[in-house]
């Protein structure tokens, strides 16, 4: 009774602060001395695939490979976005993009120093990266196509972005909800002409009574005016990749012994960052991109 109260209360404080950490969110020009491999104005012709790494090289490293192995648009750009907290691992995940000829630019500390995650959870850090990433970064690059990636996100198949948005101002899996709904932020493409004239907003928000994750904030200024029944959605399925042992919670369960497959593409690897310290995940993490071609194996075979 006591956590549901202090639930409520803190439910009642999203919005109200999401609006102090709005103006945090996109301020705070990139470090250029940092910056790897980006040029700010390109030509405006392609596809921005962008990824907000977090504390894992390994998973950039996977990541940025299977990209170049199975993306078949012709003229896409990936940026790593980095908002590891750990300065050993930002050192790490630039030196590879430098060998690798990825495009690093790193998030300014604040983004995640001056948002209370603990309290609001970590959503709002990665949520923060990503309004900082489009009104920094993406939104002077004009480029036509914007693809936001978790780096748990590996494409097992082949894909081309551009087929998949269609004639839609955005693409990815639906998180519907009883007052509202969005597009989860670890795989969604936009149009940058739909971002263009609004103001995105990928904060979590309250909408009446209802929590919209990661993406939410877009709902009121982006998704409401769309119709839901008209809009093409990416489908998502979870497939038990282990067995249990004797896990007695469901969402442990969940998070150690399952994966997700997007769009018949893409694998997720269910919060690999393993930011809540859950016992023996990555275990699970090393497990999977150790076998990866295996599981896409029989993933294919199950579809």
């Amino acid at each position: 009774m006591f956590l549901d109260q202090l639930r409520k209360i803190r439910d009642c404080c999203r919005n109200p602060y999401n609006k102090y950490v709005y103006p945090l969110s996109i301020s705070g020009k990139p470090d250029w001395a940092e910056t790897v491999h980006c040029d700010s104005r390109p030509q405006k012709d392609g596809i921005d695939i962008v990824t907000v790494a977090f504390n894992d090289e390994r998973l950039i490293d996977k990541q940025s490979d299977l990209v170049k192995k199975h993306i078949r648009d012709e003229n896409y750009t990936q940026i790593i976005v980095d908002n590891s907290t750990d300065k050993g691992k930002r050192r790490l995940i630039r030196d590879l993009c430098i060998r690798k000829n990825l495009v690093y630019v790193p998030v300014p500390r604040h983004i995640h120093r001056l948002i209370a995650t603990r309290v609001f959870g970590g959503a709002l850090s990665h949520a923060a990266a990503l309004n900082w990433a489009y009104y920094n970064l993406l939104k002077e690059r004009e480029m036509p196509i914007i693809l936001f990636l978790d780096h748990d996100m590996m494409p097992m198949n082949d894909y081309r972005i551009s087929e998949a948005l269609g004639n839609q101002d955005f693409y990815g899996v639906k998180r519907d909800r009883a007052d509202g709904w969005y597009v989860w932020a670890g795989f969604c493409a936009f149009r940058f002409a739909a971002l263009s004239r609004i103001k995105p907003n990928f904060l979590p928000i309250m909408v009446k009574n209802t929590f919209l994750d990661t993406g939410g904030g877009n709902y009121p200024v982006l998704y409401r005016d769309y119709n839901i029944g008209k809009i093409n959605f990416a489908p998502a399925k979870i497939y038990r990749i282990r067995k249990p042992e004797g896990n007695s919670k469901r969402d442990y369960s969940y998070h150690l012994d399952c994966v997700q497959v997007i769009d018949r593409c893409w694998l997720h690897i269910i919060q690999a960052s393993n930011f809540a310290k859950i016992k023996g995940k990555d275990d699970m993490v090393n497990l999977v991109l150790d076998n990866l071609d295996k599981i896409r194996e029989k993933i294919n075979h199950a579809l």
